[in-house]
């Protein structure tokens, strides 16, 4: 959460130095808000929501922690497993692809540096 948050503060020091350069025809102030909804922990649900892979982390370090629950492995895996149908119903088909096509590209990226490992050790 630290990285989080030194991105999150650089983030909003950008964001707050470009709105002094816009001309508005509201009184909202962005950063401001956003700010607040950082400090008050209500921007969590939002990521929760909108994230692809997230979901478990922000429910184990927003929900459990905040109710002194620490989960086992075998808890953590079987509500990953349970998020994960629930947010997509072919998501074994995708996590297959996934690792699949990761495995492709593995296999493509080692392909030129082999010839060139091949090429020094025949000289």
């Amino acid at each position: 959460m630290a990285v989080v948050a030194k991105v999150h503060e650089t983030y909003m020091d950008i964001f707050r130095e470009e709105e002094r350069h816009c001309i508005h025809e509201h009184s909202l102030q962005l950063p401001l808000s956003i700010q607040e909804a950082w400090e008050s922990g209500s921007c969590w649900l939002y990521g929760c929501i909108t994230s692809i892979d997230g979901t478990p982390h922000f429910a184990e370090e927003h929900i459990c922690e905040g109710l002194g629950i620490k989960l086992s492995l075998n808890e953590e895996t079987r509500c990953a497993a349970v998020m994960s149908r629930l947010w997509s119903r072919d998501s074994d088909d995708i996590v297959r692809q996934k690792l699949h096509d990761k495995a492709e590209y593995d296999k493509a990226m080692v392909r030129p540096f082999s010839r060139e490992l091949d090429t020094k050790r025949t000289k």
